[in-house]
């Protein structure tokens, strides 16, 4: 006679909130991060338990979530982009989905880790949507100092940056400024507006240094800024769409 011992095992999460437990003892985690604690009980006694660290495989920021610390959930976005980074190397996130709003940051990305713009933040546990299509001028980066985003150390072109307005530095003071540099790496670049920014000098939307990137259906001005800018066209001496330097293989 075979006797199924969990007609009498009852599971239980503590936390709750963080998934489920079937009556077999099968754990479903939610869309969410931190320990769980999986225990089971039989004849009121807890006889076996094991607790475990929830990852999340995909980061949220939105630049309007600043009530309290978020944690890169849903319900508890980051603020900036470069926060949702630092943890995603810490956890191995893969992709970062970016609210609509402005980022004045300097990213530097080292490892394979996608962003996407153009989202509409819940923060209510429900899903996230995205336009489609993007509105590009919707979500913003622009550097806070000379470039926005720093592409370096091989990079494959798993890394995808989608759905972003992309604006290099805004300062005079500035020899060159650039919205997107790429240094021996090779990222998929794809449905963005890029700008090389203001500069005193030089002013490039894309600067490739040792890279093979794919750069696909972008709107790249060479130096300067968007129509409309309070700080007016911007540009430098000299402007480039695309700087090559040492550029191999280039899919554009």
């Amino acid at each position: 006679t075979t006797v199924d011992i969990t007609e009498s095992v009852t599971w239980n999460t503590d936390p709750f909130t963080k998934g489920n437990v079937s009556d077999k003892g099968l754990f479903t985690a939610k869309d969410t991060s931190g320990d769980v604690t999986i225990s089971a009980t039989k004849d009121g006694v807890t006889s076996n338990s094991a607790t475990v660290t929830l990852q999340l495989s995909e980061l949220y920021v939105d630049a309007s979530f600043t009530t309290e610390q978020g944690d890169g959930s849903k319900e508890k976005p980051f603020a900036s982009i470069s926060e949702a980074v630092t943890q995603a190397k810490v956890t191995g996130a893969s992709r970062i989905n970016v609210a609509k709003g402005t980022y004045t940051e300097d990213l530097i990305i080292d490892q394979n880790i996608s962003l996407y713009g153009g989202y509409n933040a819940v923060h209510d546990g429900s899903a996230w949507t995205r336009d489609n299509p993007v509105t590009l001028s919707d979500t913003v980066i622009q550097a806070a100092s000379h470039t926005a985003i720093i592409y370096s150390d091989g990079l494959t072109s798993a890394t995808v940056l989608d759905g972003f307005r992309v604006i290099g530095g805004n300062s005079e003071s500035l020899t060159i400024s650039s919205g997107i540099t790429c240094q021996s790496a090779s990222p998929t670049i794809t449905g963005n507006e890029i700008y090389g920014g203001r500069a005193s000098s030089v002013s490039v939307a894309i600067i490739n240094q040792s890279a093979s990137s794919l750069i696909k259906n972008n709107k790249i001005i060479s130096g300067g800024l968007p129509v409309g800018h309070a700080d007016g066209p911007g540009g430098g001496t000299n402007n480039y769409a695309i700087l090559n330097q040492s550029f191999s293989n280039p899919l554009i």
